[in-house]
């Protein structure tokens, strides 16, 4: 059993709604995450470890009786009560956005547990033309502040201006701007998908700025090495799906044979549970959004827009930063492909999680999770 005296002067609690540093204070602890804060008072008994625990915002207060064995099973006990308690806050996505005038426009970001002094990690979502997604993001619990934000065009922020003119080297500059306001030295990158190639531009053109580390998920760094990749993952479709959907695509027919085979493509590819075949089915049928059909093109098999020649896969023999790739097993990034990536990065790291298509953390977030946590902590550990 635990007592006074086994209680540290701060632990952590590590929760959906935030990261709370408690601190001892006089008559209780106290911490604090984003407009949250966290008061808990400990009382003793000779059967366990008792704690009231009181949660404030400019909302209110709402009060919590624990009782647990161990200081250990009592925070995750708080953690669990803060994100039922406060689950409809942690979906709202856009509630808690703020916004940064860039040279391109104004930006819309989301910045959680900013009051840490661990290493930020910035996330970039893919697409283009997709956005952010701040709960998943929170439900990570990283330990570190954590920033994301809607590339330009994209969710909440500005419209692109002139979608004639504009290039990946507008957003890389977009991403620079956003990079320099947050306050660190360095920074922790992850880029999904077409956030991927997007953050290996970055490193590019800026040579590595501030990066600390680097997280590549279901990379897009080759419109060319993309496409034949969706050429193997037809071929191993069996059947005729691949010279199917080469004679439409010759012909420019994405009409509902088209749409039929892409359906089939994405329940495997990029979804990959049968539970999720209607959403494969409901991408495959969905209009792409203008800046998606201008940069890429009319669907996720044809690239005839800006990014025909995107090809950044130079920048992997530059990288000297610490790196981590992963994909699923069922990815439309064949893992013969990730493979090639990562061995022309020196000492980065590969995890290819099992049961998973593209979107692999809507899949097996549990094991997306420990992946990404994995890693951060070995870089924890290394700046220690």
């Amino acid at each position: 059993m635990q007592d006074a005296a086994d209680i540290p002067q701060s632990f952590v609690i590590s929760a959906v709604l935030g990261t709370f540093v408690m601190e001892r204070t006089d008559d209780a602890y106290k911490g604090y995450s984003g407009r949250h804060t966290c008061k808990i008072r400990f009382r003793f008994a000779h059967h366990g470890l008792h704690a009231t625990v009181t949660v404030g915002s400019p909302d209110g207060k709402v009060t919590f009786d624990v009782r647990s064995v161990t200081l250990e099973d009592m925070c995750q006990h708080v953690a669990d009560w803060m994100d039922s308690t406060f689950a409809a806050e942690i979906e709202d996505f856009a509630s808690d956005a703020r916004y940064l005038e860039t040279s391109g426009g104004r930006i819309a970001y989301w910045a959680y547990d900013t009051h840490l002094t661990t290493t930020p990690i910035v996330f970039v979502h893919g697409g283009p033309g997709g956005d952010s997604n701040p709960v998943k993001a929170r439900r990570l619990r990283t330990g570190h502040p954590v920033y994301l934000f809607d590339q330009m065009g994209c969710g909440m922020s500005d419209p692109i201006r002139d979608l004639n003119s504009w290039t990946v080297s507008e957003y890389v500059s977009q991403m620079r701007e956003f990079i320099d306001s947050i306050p660190s030295e360095s920074v922790i990158i992850y880029g999904a998908s077409w956030g991927a190639g997007l953050t290996a531009a970055y490193c590019g053109e800026t040579d590595f700025h501030k990066v600390k580390a680097l997280i590549l998920c279901s990379p897009f760094l080759s419109s060319k090495l993309w496409y034949e990749d969706a050429l193997e993952n037809l071929r191993a479709m069996g059947g005729d799906y691949r010279e199917r959907m080469l004679a439409l695509i010759e012909k420019e027919d994405y009409g509902p044979e088209f749409r039929d085979i892409l359906a089939e493509y994405n329940s495997r590819y990029l979804f990959n549970l049968p539970e999720h075949r209607e959403w494969a089915v409901d991408a495959a049928n969905e209009e792409p959004n203008e800046v998606f059909r201008r940069l890429c093109g009319p669907n996720d098999m044809v690239t005839d827009g800006k990014l025909k020649d995107f090809d950044v896969t130079d920048v992997l023999d530059r990288i000297s930063v610490p790196t981590l790739f992963m994909a699923g097993d069922s990815d439309s990034v064949t893992p013969e492909r990730l493979m090639q990536y990562y061995r022309r990065v020196r000492g980065s790291r590969i995890s290819i999680i099992p049961f998973a298509g593209h979107v692999l953390a809507s899949e097996q977030f549990p094991a997306y999770r420990e992946t990404i946590m994995s890693f951060v902590k070995d870089l924890d550990k290394s700046a220690e």
